[in-house]
């Protein structure tokens, strides 16, 4: 499942600058920008997967889709703003260095407990799946449970 890279990539991304700004050496520098190319390539193919798949399985835009979309967006945003400083010759400057080991996981592991929370199926107590229009059950299974139990005890 390759919606779940980004969760790893990510914090690993934090990481492994923290490695290449402590010691400078540049086999972290190029792992840095590998995850974080993996990162954007995999965030937008998460998103555009999400968007598709939702259109099937729910009825509605709930406002944790939304939610999740608009962190997607952000997450999509500071990985592209910090990809054009990863090719300097120094270390980043602040806000990449903020941008990187606070924003992106932050973002990262916000997008991860919306979807854990939209993939129980619940928002606010509401099913946020849409009824089947082709699957109408013509019986009450409690009635036949009870049927059944009733003709076991005649037995």
């Amino acid at each position: 499942m390759i919606v779940h890279v980004p969760s790893a990539t990510v914090p690993l991304t934090a990481v492994t600058y923290a490695l290449y700004w402590f010691n400078g050496k540049p086999v972290y520098k190029t792992a840095v920008m590998f995850l974080l190319a993996i990162s954007l390539i995999t965030v937008l193919f998460s998103m555009v997967t999400g968007i598709l798949k939702r259109r099937k399985k729910h009825a509605n835009w709930f406002p944790s889709f939304k939610r999740k979309l608009i962190l997607s967006i952000l997450l999509v945003i500071s990985l592209v703003a910090t990809l054009p400083s990863i090719f300097t010759s120094t270390p980043f400057p602040g806000i990449i260095n903020f941008t990187i080991w606070v924003v992106q996981p932050v973002l990262a592991v916000w997008i991860m407990v919306i979807g854990l929370i939209s993939s129980q199926g619940r928002f606010g107590g509401r099913l946020s799946y849409a009824a089947d229009k082709e699957y109408q059950a013509d019986y009450d299974i409690l009635s036949q449970t009870i049927q059944t139990l009733n003709e076991d005890d005649e037995t």
